[in-house]
């Protein structure tokens, strides 16, 4: 039933439209539509008369700036077919006239007329000169909330693509409801928003309340209400007004009343929620009632963008001095120079003048001329030179109508070349080709899937951000930072170049204790020199001691270096200094677990001694480990020469580093984690051996713990945590003697000892024999079963006296008589230094 009475419209509407869309016998002020053929329909609904009184007359004046400077800018962008249709600023009468865009989808032309025959039986025929009718695939408009809702829920049934250039109803976000729609302007929300960021900066907490009676006051109330209860700002009266002039001037007396009663506070700031054409009879209906009271108690209006700051009756007599001071909030939007050039070329006579019907009645209006006057009239005529620059001031939502347009337009070129070439045009293009594209008009216009991004509220830029202008942000770039106007940017290198500071804790702790390191390590090598003829000295092995205790100093030196200012110098140390600090350092550690390792072992399998365990093959060895990784990183140094480089942990930190990545340095200590590997393997290995030689456990502890250091590594400490293990744990018990324990360190007589037990033998002693009696010592050969017998004691004493011989090619070591050795001989060995085996 529905259907046959749309159709039966249908038919009437094409029986009564002229060429022109102008209704025939109707005069020029009744133009509901404009047609303009073309291949494709884009639909446009305009306020082009306001709302009627009332009556059998559904339209009021005509609307310049919102009415036909808007249909101007449609056509202007539109290069295709339109029906433009006048909404009357009345939302029934738009949803009545919205019914054009959808009726050739349920009955086309070919379709009606098939369904209908003449008295005559002849099929009826469209008039002469008529254009025939096609579907719409996309609908501008429309400009007023109420309108838009209306037009959007009929639209949506056909899945016609509405884009609105003015509506910012917060519902009309809903895609579960709207989800053809899409507009240009952002929503209520952040308007709402940004009126309270307003009160908030001028510390207004009291404010009363003003919205219309339709879509767009009462959604944009009820978004201002939410704002101003998280912001808490309290409400102290709440209207709501509509355009019956009884109910606008209730409403307007019933605020003044409560503005007059509250002395003290006043609630003087009154939000505006309200279409344009409430906001004339508001500021009237304000200005009468005040009276002479009004300029010392003055009602500050903090308006909404409906406030519409080209339309002259707002500032006219008494509403002058009502809307002074008045805080409006209007969409950020540009001129379009172009679309100005145009509108103000357009004269009678003019193609593009003629095209637009409503032109002639608003000039009409407002030159009070007429047209088509016979020569000899006197009657003032409407001419070209009618139109000036002076005067001219474009709708400001010009702007947004020319981007719905284009959004449209590219959207559907985008279409056709991607999803249907073969020109098969469907109104429910939206859903199937990802919504509506970006577009460009002096700015960039996006459309959001979900809510609209408020493209005009103040919104704070990120910290590396600089403002491009009012309104939009610009990334300065890594390494680049605003000014404090944040209209440029400037370089961080130039004047925050960080690098490590000697005036800074991260510089004094690690200084301090590479300082400590160094005085500690001074005094262990002048303790080791004075008393170097010393048995303790001694049997630590003075050669590799030196060694280590070098390595030591070279590492906590290393300290310095981490923390200077990076150059091409100090990153060449930094890649040497490290390497060789490291690998001299378990290098000695290495040789001598491993040389430990070997004389005891090979104590159990044979008596010859092992080969390099002399105190010049010790060194030989460390030598060629440690020279292995410097050619490692000479060669390094060639591939990649050194300098400097800028690093950004942060947008806003520039550091000043060796242009080796951390992880590189991490595979050159590779090497002496290999080494300090090692060292741990043979210090577990050797950990049992007798008394004497336990230095190795001073040793393993030594690894131990920088094992634990090491899987946990601190670059600040990476200089200074291995040489702390190795001096403390290694050269602390010596020390500890020499100064403390000197009753230790002196000659003892080893025949007594010797004697004591002789049941017991060592593994370390027995291979001492074995040893000595391989290796001639003076004239003699040593009596194996004699020192045998005698070297059952575990006597430390007479375990590094004998093995201390081994360092000797003279026959001080012992006496020999009759082929037998003297029992002073032990007495003898018993008094060489200790020979540590690190």
């Amino acid at each position: 039933m529905t259907l046959r009475t749309i159709t039966h419209i249908n038919l009437l509407a094409q029986a009564v439209d002229d060429p022109g869309g102008v209704f025939s016998g109707q005069p020029i002020e009744n133009i509901r539509q404009l047609r303009i053929p073309g291949d494709l329909i884009i639909g446009g609904v305009f306020p082009v008369h306001a709302k009627g009184s009332g009556g059998i007359s559904p339209c009021g004046e005509i609307f310049e700036t919102r009415g036909v400077h808007r249909v101007e800018a449609f056509l202007y962008a539109l290069d295709m077919g339109a029906l433009i249709l006048d909404s009357c600023s009345n939302p029934a009468y738009a949803l009545n006239q919205s019914l054009d865009f959808v009726r050739e989808m349920i009955g086309g032309s070919s379709s009606v007329i098939s369904e209908y025959k003449c008295n005559d039986g002849k099929q009826p025929k469209l008039l002469h000169n008529s254009i025939p009718k096609k579907s719409v695939v996309a609908v501008v408009g429309a400009s007023y909330s109420s309108v838009t809702v209306q037009i959007a829920n009929l639209l949506r049934l056909f899945r016609i693509v509405q884009v609105s250039p003015a509506s910012t109803n917060a519902d009309l976000s809903d895609k579960n409801r709207f989800e053809y729609f899409a507009r240009t302007v952002p929503s209520d929300n952040y308007q709402a928003r940004a009126m309270i960021d307003i009160a908030v900066h001028f510390n207004w907490t009291y404010v009363s309340l003003v919205y219309s009676a339709d879509e767009y006051g009462e959604l944009g109330a009820d978004a201002f209400k939410k704002e101003a209860r998280r912001a808490k700002i309290c409400i102290a009266i709440e209207e709501r007004v509509s355009m019956k002039p009884e109910s606008l001037r209730d409403s307007i007396d019933n605020l003044i009343k409560k503005l007059q009663q509250d002395k003290q506070v006043g609630a003087r700031i009154v939000a505006l929620f309200v279409g344009t054409e409430y906001v004339p009879d508001l500021l009237q209906k304000a200005s009468e009632r005040m009276g002479e009271d009004y300029k010392r108690k003055r009602i500050i209006w903090l308006a909404s963008e409906g406030w519409d700051r080209n339309n002259e009756y707002y500032t006219l007599g008494s509403r002058k001095l009502a809307a002074e001071g008045a805080i409006v909030l209007m969409l950020e939007s540009q001129r379009v120079p172009t679309f100005e050039e145009y509108y103000l070329s357009l004269h009678p006579g003019n193609e593009n003048f003629e095209r637009n019907k409503w032109l002639r009645e608003l000039w009409k209006h407002k030159f009070n001329c007429e047209f088509d006057l016979p020569l000899e009239s006197k009657l003032n005529k409407c001419e070209a030179q009618r139109q000036s620059a002076d005067n001219f001031s474009a709708d400001d939502k010009v702007q947004f109508v020319i981007e719905a347009v284009y959004a449209i337009a590219h959207a559907l070129q985008a279409m056709k070349e991607n999803v249907c070439p073969d020109d098969s045009i469907e109104s429910s293009w939206i859903s199937r080709y990802a919504r509506l594209p970006q577009i460009w008009l002096g700015k960039r216009v996006h459309f959001s899937p979900q809510d609209e991004l408020c493209c005009w509220a103040c919104g704070k830029c990120e910290d590396y951000e600089y403002l491009i202008n009012e309104t939009s942000c610009a990334d300065c770039g890594k390494g680049n930072w605003p000014t404090e106007s944040r209209t440029s940017c400037f370089s961080l290198a130039d004047k925050h170049l960080k690098h490590m500071r000697w005036n800074t804790w991260y510089s004094i702790v690690p200084t301090a204790l590479a300082i400590i390191g160094i005085l500690t390590t001074i005094v262990v090598l002048l303790i080791y020199t004075i008393y170097a003829d010393t048995p303790v000295v001694k049997a630590s092995g003075r050669e590799l001691s030196h060694v280590l205790l070098c390595s030591c100093l070279v590492c906590y030196s290393m300290t310095f270096i981490l923390l200077s200012k990076p150059d091409p110098f100090v990153c060449t140390i930094k890649r040497l200094g490290i390497g060789l600090a490291f690998s001299c350092l378990y290098s000695a550690l290495l040789v001598k677990t491993n040389r430990i390792y070997r004389i005891f072992s090979q104590a159990t399998r044979s008596r010859r001694p092992p080969p390099m365990i002399s105190p010049i093959s010790q060194l030989a060895l460390t030598a060629a480990f440690v020279g292995s990784k410097q050619i490692f990183t000479l060669v390094w140094l060639i591939i990649q020469p050194p300098g400097t480089q800028h690093i950004y942990p942060t947008r806003a930190d520039v550091v000043l580093a060796c242009n080796v990545p951390d992880h590189h340095f991490l595979y050159s200590l590779a090497y002496e984690a290999i080494l300090l590997i090692l060292c741990t393997v043979y210090a577990i290995k050797t950990r049992k051996v007798p008394e004497n030689f336990n230095e190795t456990r001073y040793i393993g502890f030594s690894m131990y713990t920088t094992c634990v250091l090491w899987c946990c590594l601190i670059l600040f400490f990476i200089g200074t945590s291995s040489d702390f293990q190795a001096l403390v744990c290694i050269f602390s018990p010596k020390i500890y003697i020499i100064l403390f324990e000197k009753h230790k360190n002196v000659r003892k007589e080893a025949v007594g000892s010797i004697m004591q037990k002789r049941q017991e033998a060592s593994v370390g002693s027995y291979y001492v024999i074995n040893a000595i009696s391989e290796v001639g010592v003076g004239r003699g050969e040593v009596n194996k079963n004699f020192i045998s017998e005698r070297l059952s004691s575990p006597s430390p004493t007479v375990h590094t006296a004998l093995l201390a011989c081994h360092r000797k090619s003279s026959s001080s070591c012992y006496k020999y008589t009759s082929g037998s050795p003297r029992q002073t001989s032990l007495s003898n060995a018993s008094s060489t230094a200790h020979d540590t085996f690190l």
